[in-house]
């Protein structure tokens, strides 16, 4: 009896031990169909919020960073404490923000009511600075607006691009050396479609990607320019590669970090290219594009496609090794058990491994941000019923997320993997393991109590 007591003791202690001690170990299986269930995923809580109004934000690479702008408010710069650290409202209306991916570089692009100008807004040592301060200096009149996808600023901070004031390309080389008003491009070129919407450009702002549509009939054409850093004056429709297609319409657009490989999301068709030269391409069978992205390295393609149904992420890896007509590697549809989940917007961090969306569920008319993990992992969802999300930004790091919409409370910041719970010292280990000791000993004695009474 008493060998029986000791090995249920010493079995109790182990089974303790390793409650307390086993490490989670799970195995991710190779999918195809993903089901992303939202009454499965977890809900998360910001880590902080701001109460300004918010029509478009961008986060630096480390996350230290984030700058958003009110339309009709000005630019807000914060750390990754949600503190402000300054702000400025010297135009009218504000388009597009851009950060560098260092975090110290904040430009915007407005217009001004005063003089009727739309202009470029560029502060450098963004980390540093507090109050109100003015632009380390501002553009020339650009004769029109340059919108949300329309600007682009290098990882250093150090050349700026913007489109689509009718069909310019602007490219300000050595911008952390300008200063003042009134600042001219480096080089412009003049092009068709007269409404350029989106512009990409390399890590080091050697290669330009642009792109526009036109309407009745749809049209979508697509400028790729390299060597741009040595370039000078008005270009003459000066890039290396014009791509064309008739019955479509541009939904999004972009570049690997060193400028090589590029994806095009037209109406129901994905594109990716290697400097121009097409690899593959993959249609969306009753599914419309909603937005692209694509890794740093380029290997990794994320897809948001609508459709009347629930919406999709189609995941395509190892972009740069495949050819021809080509499937996706796995694709996520999200559902809700009672509703219609509708995906307005994505973001993915550099290294391919995590997703974001804005959207919304349709039905219950809530509004919702998502991370995922690329192999389809639910990871959070924040629900928001009054606010509808404007703009949804992955850190490049893969750390952090910000998001923003329009009416108060509306900059939210997370961590892209919520903390987890504290681990028990090696101490709590072992008062934890002599506790197990102590209430098995007291149940054995329980135990020979009631046997000694049956006696």
């Amino acid at each position: 009896m008493l060998l029986i007591k000791k090995f249920a003791i010493v079995f109790l202690i182990i089974l303790a031990g390793s409650l307390v001690l086993m490490p989670s170990v799970f195995a991710v299986p190779d999918r195809g169909s993903i089901i992303i269930s939202l009454n499965e995923v977890d809900t998360a809580e910001p880590l902080w919020t701001s109460s300004v109004e918010a029509s478009n934000l961008a986060i630096s690479a480390d996350g230290s960073l984030v700058a958003a702008i009110k339309m009709y408010g000005g630019v807000f710069v914060y750390d990754s404490s949600g503190n402000l650290l300054w702000s400025w409202n010297g135009g009218s209306s504000y388009y597009a923000v851009e950060v560098s991916s260092d975090g110290n570089v904040v430009v915007v692009s407005l217009w001004n009511s005063s003089d009727y100008t739309y202009r470029i807004a560029y502060w450098k040592n963004a980390k540093s600075l507090r109050g109100t301060p003015q632009p380390t200096w501002l553009s020339s009149d650009l004769d029109g607006r340059i919108g949300r996808n329309a600007l682009a600023v290098s990882s250093n901070g150090d050349v700026v691009v913007a489109v689509g004031t009718g069909p310019n390309v602007l490219y300000w080389r050595n911008a952390l050396s300008k200063s003042g008003v009134n600042v001219y491009p480096t080089w412009t070129d003049s092009l068709s479609p007269w409404n350029l919407e989106y512009v990409k450009i390399s890590d080091n702002g050697d290669t330009v990607l642009v792109g526009g549509s036109i309407s009745a009939p749809y049209e979508v054409k697509i400028y790729y320019y390299k060597n741009c850093l040595s370039r000078q004056g008005y270009q003459n429709s000066g890039y290396d590669v014009n791509l064309r297609f008739t019955d479509m319409e541009l939904k999004g657009l972009d570049m690997s970090a060193n400028g090589m490989y590029f994806v095009i999301g037209t109406s129901q068709t994905v594109l990716f290219y290697d400097e121009g030269i097409q690899l593959w391409n993959s249609t969306l069978t009753y599914y419309f594009v909603r937005d692209v992205k694509v890794s740093a390295d380029g290997n990794t393609v994320a897809v948001a496609a609508i459709t009347e149904g629930p919406s999709r992420i189609y995941i395509y890896k190892q972009s740069t090794a495949k050819s021809g007509e080509v499937g996706p590697d796995s694709i996520m549809t999200i559902t809700n058990a009672t509703s219609l989940i509708e995906v307005y917007g994505l973001s993915m961090d550099g290294s391919g491994q995590y997703i974001a969306i804005r959207g919304v569920d349709v039905d219950n008319n809530i509004n919702l941000v998502l991370a995922l993990t690329i192999d389809g992992d639910g990871l959070w969802k924040y629900y928001d019923q009054l606010h509808s999300f404007t703009d949804i930004e992955v850190s490049g790091s893969g750390e952090y997320v910000a998001a923003s919409s329009a009416p108060l409370d509306s900059i939210y910041y997370f961590s892209i993997t919520p903390p987890q719970p504290s681990q028990p010292s090696i101490f709590e280990k072992i008062k934890h393991v002599r506790e197990v000791e102590d209430e098995a000993e007291n149940a054995l004695k329980a135990l020979d109590n009631l046997n000694m009474s049956l006696e």
